[in-house]
């Protein structure tokens, strides 16, 4: 985190902006906020800065550690955000070793301080430390002087040197020039440059050339600063950095850093629930929500991520939870048993009856629904049964083979003609029973009647896929009569007799008998679909009389002769003798249909007389001349004679 303080929650966003990379000042400038930065600094530890801003400008704030600080100050609806970026630098610390004998003491020691000669009076002993503050009036700092006094001995002092091979040691100045050095004790009587007398004994040791291997992990992305290095890595796997040193010692070293990139993880839960549960994914273990996001319980089916970041690690890690909502499951299952069986259910997957009671087992063939519980899921579940119920079968077959064939069924293989049942278990592992009844055919005999034109022939080769017992086809017939031909069916293996009924017939021959009106026509060009020989139609006909065509049949391909018995009718006449009342008329318009050849009705007649019509049949498409003997009746008069009683009446009502 960039910032020491946050005065109010838009430095929290801003805060979040730099962490991200953003440009917070473009951001400020585009929502309207001025941004106003400064840079102070102290010249030691310990000392503070007070930091005035207008929301504070009389005792300010009291800033004491290196960071970022940040103020806002809202006036008349514009808001100015204050930055200071602050720099204490570090307390200064500096060393001083001495070497004495055991009778010298470390009195004075004059050392310069950022620029100034300063003097401290110790009297340190060998083998002692001293650790001396200082204030530096003229800045007000605070400083750290240290003193180390190592003693020497004036009795036998061994000391301890590891001396890499081709290379000197610690106390190789102690041998005399070209002294080939090797491992083990030497002993020196010395003077030491305080004056000291010693004997020093040096054990030398030479050790091999090291190598050292260390171990680090890191995020993809991240740095590894082992060993002091700095060693960044975007792709996930695993490698190594080397460097090279000289140990304390003075020999070569070799440190290999073997790091571990961590990818980005990402986790996939692939979960169900039922219908109306929720799925919680808080607590994942080893993470912690990025900035501590609480996620709610998930319902919906969806797919969700989630980030975390490992507490172990450090790394972020993407959870990806694949939710699926089940409805109320459904499960078919598809059962064969044999009559007389049953299939019982209960406990199918461990699944119990919603309502506490078992389902009876099943016997009839048919679809059976079953409501349970998962008790693993606690879900509902829809069991459907599709249960079939096969009978025991019986089935019969009535085989045919020729005379010296045989006929298998099963193991079983028959030459007799009989009956003989055979015993199975079916697939279902249910009983079936197969009825034989085998026929044994002596030679076979086939009848075809075929009628062909004279002048054509009849072929039967290759009749059925039967094929001559000689080997030979027989030639096609063309003269009427009774044949017969001795064939073999590849198929069933039997001879048989092929009779062929050939008729052939002359050229045919078709009478028809039209009847035309006079001046009417008839035209048998397409008649029944025959053609003309010569390929051309003939002419209708006009006048009454016998006619023949030379046609050809192409449905039988026969010749045949079409003769035509034509009659041609006169003008019809039709008469009608009517008789009406006086006073009453007659009209004859739409008799039977007819309608005047002048296209106008004729007038109704009231007057006795014969008229003559001229009209026009529609069915026929023929003229006639309807005659029309009108004779109209006087008024009638009929006389009663009656006789009546005195007292009585006579009445006409109802008479005749």
């Amino acid at each position: 985190m960039l910032g020491k303080k946050f005065r109010n929650a838009i430095f929290l966003l801003f805060s979040l902006f730099l962490m991200m990379g953003a440009d917070f000042e473009v951001f400020a400038q585009q929502k309207g906020v001025s941004f106003i930065s400064e840079s102070q600094s102290v010249s030691c530890a310990g000392k503070t800065f007070t930091w005035r801003t207008p929301n504070n400008p009389r005792i300010g704030y009291t800033i004491s550690e290196t960071g970022d600080y940040y103020d806002t100050v809202v006036r008349n609806g514009d808001t100015t955000i204050y930055v200071l970026h602050f720099f204490v630098p570090d307390t200064v610390r500096d060393t001083i070793s001495r070497i004495l004998c055991d009778n010298q003491q470390f009195d004075t020691v004059i050392t310069e301080i950022r620029g100034e000669h300063v003097n401290f009076n110790w009297n340190l002993k060998p083998d002692t430390i001293r650790i001396e503050r200082y204030s530096n009036p003229r800045e007000n700092c605070q400083y750290i002087l240290i003193g180390i006094v190592e003693g020497l001995p004036t009795y036998d002092t061994s000391v301890y040197d590891t001396m890499c091979v081709g290379h000197p040691g610690k106390y190789s100045y102690m041998f005399p020039p070209g002294t080939l050095i090797t491992e083990g004790i030497y002993t020196f009587q010395l003077t030491t440059i305080h004056g000291c007398d010693s004997v020093v004994k040096v054990h030398v040791k030479i050790p091999d050339s090291t190598v050292t291997h260390l171990f680090d992990t890191i995020c993809a992305g991240g740095t590894s600063t082992r060993h002091g290095g700095s060693y960044t890595f975007t792709e996930p796997g695993d490698t190594a950095a080397y460097r090279q040193f000289h140990t304390v010692f003075g020999c070569d070293s070799l440190v290999v850093i073997h790091i571990h990139v961590e990818d980005t993880l990402r986790d996939t839960i692939w979960e169900t629930i039922c219908a109306g549960q929720t799925f919680d994914t808080n607590g994942y273990p080893n993470c912690r929500q990025v900035n501590d996001l609480i996620y709610p319980p998930y319902y919906v089916q969806g797919v969700y991520t989630q980030q975390y970041r490992d507490t172990i690690t450090g790394c972020y890690h993407n959870l990806v939870i694949a939710l699926t909502v089940n409805d109320t499951l459904r499960d078919t299952i598809s059962k064969v048993i044999c009559a007389g069986e049953t299939f019982d259910t209960n406990r199918f997957n461990g699944y119990l009856p919603v309502d506490g009671q078992n389902y009876p087992p099943y016997t009839q063939s048919g679809v059976y629904t079953q409501y349970l519980r998962d008790t693993a899921t606690m879900c509902l579940h829809n069991l459907v049964i599709a249960l079939t119920v096969n009978d025991t079968f019986r089935d019969t077959l009535m085989p045919e083979i020729c005379a010296g064939a045989h006929y298998t069924i099963g193991d079983s293989t028959y030459f007799v003609q009989g009956t003989y049942p055979q015993r199975y278990t079916t697939v279902n592992n249910c009983d079936s029973t197969v009825i034989v009844i085998l026929t044994v055919n002596d030679t076979l005999r086939d009848t075809i009647h075929a009628a062909i034109c004279a002048g054509t022939s009849f072929d039967t080769n290759g009749h059925r896929g039967y094929t001559p017992v000689s080997g030979q086809n027989y030639p096609p017939y063309t003269l009427q009569g009774v044949y017969t031909q001795y064939l073999h069916d590849p198929v069933t293996g039997c001879f048989l007799d092929l009779v062929i009924d050939l008729t052939v017939n002359d050229t045919l021959r078709d009478t028809i008998h039209p009847v035309i009106c006079a001046g009417g026509r008839f035209d048998t060009n397409g008649h029944r679909g025959y053609t003309p020989v010569s390929g051309q139609n003939y002419p209708p006909y006009t006048q009454q009389g016998v006619y023949t065509q030379y046609l050809h049949d192409p449905v039988t391909g026969c010749f045949l002769d079409l003769v035509i018995d034509l009659t041609v009718n006169d003008t019809l006449r039709d008469t009608i003798h009517a008789a009406i009342c006086a006073g009453t008329s007659f009209d004859t318009n739409g008799h039977r249909g007819y309608t005047p050849v002048s296209r106008q009705n004729y007038p109704p007649y009231t007057q006795q007389g014969v008229y003559t019509q001229y009209l026009h049949d529609p069915v026929t498409g023929c003229f006639l001349d309807l005659v029309i003997d009108l004779t109209v009746n006087d008024t009638l008069r009929d006389t009663i004679h009656a006789a009546i009683c005195a007292g009585t009446s006579f009445d006409t009502n109802g008479h005749r």
